[in-house]
């Protein structure tokens, strides 16, 4: 009820000062705040009427901004589902925020920002853009991605070091009737980036849109390699991933390191993961530079597309975790030591509400102003991260009760519901600084989800009721882990299980894989696995093969139906076909694969390809022609040379006339 009055009154007093204003705008600022007002009272309208736009401070507590943001980006990727989506954060408006001075937007005189001013937009960038981090992890989807902008602003805030930067990207107060040269507008233009702080825009979004091969189809010829694309990996990314998926035939990925080396799946620090239909490559630590994706046609079918894509991933760098607390120094009434928990490396800012500063993870303060005293710290880490943590020393009724700022927690899964997080709840003290009970929701000890689940924590006294709130993080860092592997002396052996924390069984690659030819001899085989959060493992065992000491059956070759040493009996033309009969002799152990190619001079007109036979059976290899074979065709009679392959040994050839 007080919030609702409180607003009435707000809008009362706005309507009061917009008429005030103008109705009797004697000068250039009074003009200004007329437009201002009157924009503002057309805009608070419309909000009333459609409460889905509704602005207010409050969407960054109360989770309704993230809520909204994740609405909005998931209805985005619904609606282009073969997009990426690329999320560009606030940039850094303000530098120098706990500098003296005030930056003057219009000059001497003129409207202009305190360090207050500077302070508070510091830290609601830092909160917005944290909300909109995570509200595009929350949707889960790989097709969006939040661009870092690096240090593209650093030289051009609107305020630097508490003065008005003359190489500014940002526009500074704007008016279309009054404002600096080169920077008139609607009012509602003011802070928004200029040309310069546009050309940063580009160059943050040039350089993530080359952190990617965006997903495409291609063609390719049997043997055939082709580089698809290039992209360059962002500072401190950790991988590089390329991933081809195709219906029925077989390719293999490879990149090239900007120095020429070739890396495939045999590299070291590669996991490489096939499946019948796909391959996946991902390389760890890939380096700077420009990087080129490449694919090869192991067995490919005529006219079948492959799929391809590569992309990087980055780490994400978390805001310094901290905790701030105060405590009393006996004696007095308004002095306070104040004690920040958090990274030992990071430098802490404290500003107090009558306007002090201080700097140091513990100090001590003299408030001077009446009513609330409260702090609020700035953490800026090793890396440049930050985090803005507000803190209530005393409220105004010195009967209210204070809760501590209790520090996140992250904890490892424990299985695909996440796990049962034990966390100590925030101290709290009553007016007179007496040790109260607090609760918790969640309560420690519950079962928390994979993901961010946030915690509130509150304390009552004196019938005033106090919250804190933190995050219980539980995430999943463990990679799969391999039963038993031992080594083996076959070639059929049994692919080694692999089991997840949170996914459980998950599939497995090995590289030679279980019934491949392998040589006489000891040969090393790994088996990879990854879990859904990307954590990969590997287990590597021996294949032995002994030498065969008694006579081996004789393995002979598959021959057409002919007499003596005839390689091919006939060859029998319908269509666009050619067919030949193929039988592997008796009493042997058994015919490799056969390959057949339909050759006009060099060039290759039609392609086929038979299993390996059993002793004493037949087969039909038929060989299709292609396109280029199908071209030569149209122009009448053709003659072609059949020829046959068991593995790089030709069989037979024989020549053969094709008609239309």
């Amino acid at each position: 009820m007080w919030d609702d009055q409180f607003a009435l009154a707000s809008d009362i007093r706005d309507v009061v000062e917009w008429a005030d204003s103008c109705l009797n705008w004697a000068n250039i600022p009074k003009k200004i705040f007329c437009q201002y007002r009157s924009e503002r009272l057309i805009n608070d309208f419309d909000e009333a009427i459609n409460q889905e736009r509704r602005v207010s401070p409050l969407n960054l507590v109360d989770d309704d901004l993230h809520d909204r943001l994740v609405s909005a980006y998931e209805r985005l990727l619904g609606r282009a589902p073969k997009a990426h989506v690329y999320v560009m954060p606030y940039p850094k408006i303000v530098d120098g925020a706990d500098v003296d001075g005030d930056c003057e937007l219009l000059g001497p005189g003129e409207p202009s920002l305190t360090r207050g001013d500077r302070r508070a937009i510091d830290s609601v960038i830092t909160m917005l853009n944290a909300e909109v981090h995570k509200a595009v992890k929350a949707t889960g989807s790989s097709r969006i991605s939040y661009v870092e902008l690096g240090t593209d602003f650093d030289q051009i805030p609107l305020c630097k070091n508490g003065r008005i930067n003359p190489q500014t990207g940002f526009n500074s107060a704007t008016n279309p009737f009054f404002s600096t040269p080169g920077n008139y507008g609607p009012i509602s233009y003011a802070f928004h980036p200029n040309a310069r702080g546009q050309e940063a825009y580009a160059s943050a979004l040039k350089r993530a849109l080359n952190e990617r091969i965006a997903p495409q189809r291609v063609l390719l010829d049997l043997g055939q390699t082709i580089d698809v694309g290039t992209l360059q990996p962002a500072a401190g990314a950790d991988t590089l991933q390329a991933q081809a998926t195709w219906p029925g035939s077989t390719v293999s990925l490879s990149f090239v390191s900007p120095g020429g080396t070739v890396v495939d799946e045999d590299s070291p620090g590669v996991v490489s993961m096939r499946t019948p239909t796909s391959h996946k490559l991902v390389l760890a630590n890939p380096g700077p530079g420009t990087w080129k994706l490449r694919v090869t046609g192991d067995d490919v079918h005529e006219d079948e597309p492959v799929d391809v894509e590569a992309f990087t991933t980055t780490p994400d760098r978390a805001p310094p975790s901290v905790a701030a607390r105060a405590e009393r120094v006996d004696g007095t009434a308004s002095t306070f030591r104040l004690i920040a928990d958090g990274p030992a490396d990071a430098t802490h800012t404290w500003a107090f509400s009558d306007g002090g500063v201080a700097t140091g993870a513990r100090v001590e303060h003299r408030f001077t102003n009446a009513g609330e005293l409260w702090a609020t710290l700035k953490t800026a880490a090793a890396d440049g991260q930050t985090t803005w943590t507000p803190l209530t020393v005393r409220g105004a009724d010195a009967s209210a009760p204070v809760i501590a700022t209790a520090a996140d927690v992250v904890a490892e899964a424990a299985s695909g519901a996440g796990r049962a997080v034990e966390f100590t709840p925030p101290s709290a003290t009553d007016g007179v600084g007496a040790p109260i009970g607090t609760t918790c929701a969640p309560a420690s000890g519950s079962v928390f989800a994979l993901g961010a689940t946030e915690v509130t924590c509150s304390a009552t006294a004196g019938g005033k009721r106090v919250t804190s709130r933190f995050t219980v993080r539980v995430q999943d860092t463990t990679p799969p882990v391999f039963g038993p592997a031992p080594d083996v002396r076959t070639g059929a052996f049994a692919v080694p299980v692999a089991t997840d924390t949170v996914d459980g069984a998950v599939d497995v690659g090995c590289s030679p894989a279980s019934g491949a030819v392998f040589a006489v001899g000891a040969t090393p085989v790994t088996c990879s696995a990854a879990d859904r959060a990307g954590n990969a493992a590997s287990v590597r065992f021996v294949v032995t093969i002994d030498p065969v000491v008694a006579p081996a059956p004789r393995h002979a070759d598959p021959k057409p139906v002919a007499a003596g040493r005839t390689a091919l009996k006939r060859a029998i033309v319908r269509g666009q076909t050619v067919t030949a009969q193929l039988a592997c002799p008796a009493g042997t152990s058994g015919c490799a694969a056969v390959t057949a190619r339909l050759m006009v001079k060099r060039s290759v007109v039609g392609t086929g390809r038979t299993g390996a036979l059993a002793s004493g059976k037949t087969a039909k290899l038929t060989v299709k022609l292609n396109a280029k074979g199908r071209a030569l065709l149209k122009r009448g009679r053709v003659k072609a040379t059949l020829e046959l392959r068991q593995g790089t040994t030709v069989l037979g050839k024989r020549a053969v006339t094709l008609r239309r």
